[in-house]
């Protein structure tokens, strides 16, 4: 899996360290993008409100504090902040 966010410095931990889960703030209109198809990843939003989007769905997504998306389909997602936000992406078990 990729994570790539338009400032890298904002990422506060990493998928590479012993951990199954990332935090990442955005500022207001930055996003996350996460290559990849792995299904069962999960989205949180810890903070702020964000814009989900994922490849070969219809739908988007508005996520609220406390509120999750799980990824469905494989292929590219990108999340947009609506403003300030902490956003945790969390590896599914394997």
């Amino acid at each position: 899996m990729e994570l790539t966010i338009s400032n890298p410095s904002k990422i506060l931990g990493h998928l590479a360290s012993n951990s199954d889960r990332v935090e990442i703030s955005l500022l207001s209109s930055e996003f996350l993008k996460v290559d990849g198809g792995m299904l069962g990843l999960q989205i949180v939003c810890q903070k702020g409100k964000l814009w989900i989007t994922q490849f070969n769905d219809k739908n988007d997504y508005i996520l609220r504090v406390g509120e999750r998306f799980v990824v469905t389909k494989p292929g590219l997602i990108l999340v947009q902040s609506f403003n300030e936000s902490l956003v945790q992406v969390i590896q599914p078990i394997k």
